[in-house]
């Protein structure tokens, strides 16, 4: 324990410098967070909903918002890929329920429900009862695909 003083200034140290570098680095990743927003805006103003949808599911990476997740699921939808459209949709309104301050609430709520509603009419359910106990490795194909 000899070297136990000369350590403490150098550990003081370190976890100053730390929250420094944490909020740095939040800020960068903000900066590429914006970056992302925008090209996926001028994307959508295109018409170029693959690019849109890459941008912003970038963008959900760094930091999920409810305005983000519904752009996600707008652009799935566009493109057609349905079963993520509805999932994107339903995480966008599970978390602007969770969250009271949410800028434009009502409105990201309205639209997130409306095209969730209007996705939950194009995906089929399927409800399977397994026996119990339940086999070992039990498979599920339709049209030929394991799902």
């Amino acid at each position: 324990m000899r070297n136990a003083p000369l350590l403490q200034p150098i550990v003081l140290a370190v976890a100053l410098t730390l929250p420094a570098f944490a909020a740095a680095q939040t800020s960068q990743d903000e900066l590429v967070r914006q970056r992302l927003l925008e090209q996926a805006e001028q994307a959508y103003s295109r018409g170029d909903h693959a690019t849109a949808l890459d941008a912003a599911r970038r963008a959900v990476e760094i930091r999920a918002t409810p305005s983000v997740l519904l752009m996600v699921a707008q652009e799935h939808n566009a493109l057609g890929h349905t079963l993520d459209a509805l999932e994107a949709a339903e995480r966008c309104i599970r978390d602007t329920r969770a969250d009271r301050h949410v800028p434009h609430r009502r409105r990201i709520l309205a639209d997130a429900t409306e095209l969730r509603d209007s996705l939950r009419r194009r995906v089929g359910t399927i409800a399977l009862r397994l026996p119990q106990p339940t086999p070992a490795g039990p498979r599920l194909r339709i049209q030929g695909s394991e799902v």
